[in-house]
């Protein structure tokens, strides 16, 4: 018995070790990623489709560079927010200190090591957790991510098929067209700019599908004043109603941080229930519960 406990455990060591590398390797492949399609994109795609019109060049430079800001800044903003436990105001730490207890909503991140406000998810391209804080840009980051690649997926076809001759007979294309790509290097004379390309185009392909279903993901919680772990394990969020919800997480002034790179404080300070982050129908076991297992033990809802 002891033997398959260590066993067990040394598994789940082993596991979070891997999860934690992965986790400083990612932002590194999306920042280089995002700079070769931003060079290829700004030196070589541009400059070709748009060579007899330098009007509307300069318009697609000046949409790039829009959405290639207000990237960059929601993701900064979302790695360099502080959204742990310390934010908390000191009243609020004291209590819970005194009682062993975490604030209604707190988690614990095994892969960062502290107590997250409003936890959602640990984001390993970003290799931070998102939570009360920073749920904001982490939003419209995923927006603004898909909207980059959507523009580079798009550029990158129009490039391939007036340069290498590439035929877009529909959604269905993308279901061959790498495999044939690299066949055709592979055995024929296929140039290996070809081969960079229609990587690329494939990678931000990917990429944006993932960045508007977090985005979709991410405001359906909002709206809902859910977390993640709430939802997938049908607990019992904070309802206060649409606009309400949408205002805790996205702030009051949420159109001019959907808009501009701009900070925007969020309207509250994380703290749910009671001004000590207790909700009246918990009990004082169950508050224990939760801090010695860093897991939220609110009430299920009932069927």
């Amino acid at each position: 018995m002891e033997a398959s406990e260590n066993t067990r455990f040394s598994g789940l060591n082993l596991r979070l070790r891997a999860l934690r590398l992965f986790s400083k390797i990612a932002p590194w492949y999306f920042l280089t990623m995002t700079t070769i399609a931003l060079a290829l994109g700004v030196f070589v795609t541009a400059p070709e489709l748009f060579k007899k019109s330098p009007q509307t060049l300069y318009r697609h430079y000046a949409a790039v560079g829009y959405l290639l800001v207000n990237t960059m800044w929601n993701y900064i903003m979302a790695v360099r927010v502080d959204t742990t436990y310390r934010t908390l105001p000191k009243e609020v730490l004291e209590y819970h200190r005194r009682k062993n207890t975490i604030p209604y909503r707190c988690h614990r991140c095994k892969l960062c090591q502290t107590c997250i406000v409003k936890r959602d998810h640990h984001c390993f391209f970003m290799n931070t957790c998102i939570g009360y804080y920073n749920q904001k840009y982490f939003i419209w980051y995923c927006l603004y991510m898909f909207c980059g690649t959507l523009y580079s997926v798009i550029t990158n076809a129009m490039y391939t098929s007036r340069i290498f001759g590439t035929k877009f007979t529909g959604a269905s294309t993308f279901f061959v067209l790498l495999p044939a790509t690299v066949y055709n290097w592979w055995f024929y004379n296929v140039s290996s700019i070809e081969v960079v390309f229609v990587s690329l185009m494939y990678n931000a392909l990917i990429a944006g599908i993932v960045g508007i279903g977090f985005f979709l993901w991410q405001f359906w919680l909002a709206s809902a004043g859910l977390t993640t772990n709430e939802a997938v394990n049908n607990i019992e969020g904070i309802d206060k109603g649409l606009m309400e919800n949408l205002r805790d997480v996205l702030g009051k002034y949420w159109l001019l941080g959907a808009l501009l790179p701009i900070y925007c404080p969020p309207s509250g300070n994380g703290i749910y229930g009671n001004r000590f982050g207790e909700l009246e129908r918990d009990e004082d076991s169950g508050n224990k519960e939760r801090c010695n297992g860093d897991t939220d033990r609110a009430q299920k809802k009932k069927k």
